[in-house]
């Protein structure tokens, strides 16, 4: 399926942590969980979402909407938790479904959305390129509910044609894959962010160098997706130290130093955010946050598609014992 396997480990919790669900005092956390110019005719749903977006053009020009769409990063939580109502998650999963508060997609002009999750990696960019595509569960021992979660939104294979030669273009080769469905990185975040499933939604993978020059390069490609209404949104999580995170004795100072460094990197102008982001593993606290970065490296693609558009804070949560910071780059 072009995605690569991480070591998983086997973690303990205590029922406390999710009485709600009733789940079992011991069970696995997956592989995944741990470190784990024009387009042809769109669907049917998104035809309808951009006749809507014309009837608002008018409206979004006198507010000052850019028609060039943000780009988002959001912190996708611990498998399906998020979406199962898990306490140590309220947070987070408040702030994802408050995203619509914030960006309004049909009257942004909304075509389709990118993700680009830190669930899925490759030996080449690869696109997820099915006309309807499955969800893929890919993570283990939860509650029988949560692998019952629907995203049923249409795939964007034109889109990703697209994707295509903008990426050969920038000298990047692609593979394209009909048969993944869409991963837990982005039907759990859209599932709260964008319920409605309207949008014809698609992935590209990460490098399986996790490079991040290489993943900032790879977003400056993709940037003119941001005004052919194309959303982009990375999904990650700005701490991945399991360990922590599931013992809920999490270095605080660490992860507090780290964060304070990703919201100076992404509010600093392009060229300096670019240096810090490829020098990340000397920043405060950057390998005990991510001592395997793939859950950060969603971030630089993000970077790379802002262009010199600036940083700021999307939303600020707790999560468990972790702060976790989402972010936006442009209006």
């Amino acid at each position: 399926q072009g995605s690569s396997e991480h070591h998983g480990i086997a973690t303990t919790f205590v029922s406390s942590i999710f009485p709600p669900l009733r789940v079992r005092t011991s069970f696995l956390i997956s592989t995944t969980l741990c470190c784990a110019a024009a387009f042809s005719p769109w669907s049917a749903q998104a035809q309808s979402a951009l006749r809507s977006s014309k009837t608002c053009s008018a409206e979004a020009a006198m507010s000052g909407a850019s028609s060039r769409l943000p780009v988002f990063f959001v912190n996708h939580g611990g498998g399906p938790f998020p979406v199962l109502g898990e306490e140590g998650h309220a947070s987070l999963t408040n702030s994802l479904r408050s995203f619509g508060k914030k960006f309004d997609p049909v009257k942004r002009g909304v075509k389709a959305i990118l993700v680009i999750s830190a669930h899925y990696e490759a030996s080449v960019p690869t696109l997820t390129s099915a006309k309807s595509p499955s969800l893929l569960y890919d993570y283990y021992g939860f509650p029988p509910e949560s692998y019952e979660i629907k995203y049923p939104c249409p795939g964007a294979p034109d889109v990703a044609k697209r994707i295509e030669a903008l990426l050969k273009e920038a000298g990047i080769s692609v593979a394209f894959d009909e048969k993944r469905g869409l991963d837990h990185g982005v039907f759990i975040p859209l599932k709260l962010m964008l319920p409605s499933a309207e949008f014809p939604c698609l992935q590209i993978s990460l490098h399986k160098s996790l490079d991040p020059a290489y993943h900032l390069k790879l977003g400056k490609a993709m940037a003119r997706l941001r005004e052919e209404g194309v959303l982009i949104i990375g999904s990650g999580m700005t701490t991945h130290n399991m360990q922590g995170l599931m013992s809920q004795d999490m270095k605080r100072d660490q992860n507090l130093a780290f964060d304070r460094w990703l919201i100076e990197s992404c509010k600093a102008v392009e060229k300096e955010r670019e240096t810090r982001f490829i020098q990340w593993k000397t920043a405060p606290g950057a390998l005990y946050n991510h001592p395997r970065e793939e859950h950060l490296v969603p971030l630089f693609v993000c970077a790379g598609a802002a262009e010199s558009d600036a940083g700021q804070i999307l939303f600020a949560d707790d999560m468990w014992s972790a702060r976790v910071t989402s972010f936006q780059f442009g209006e």
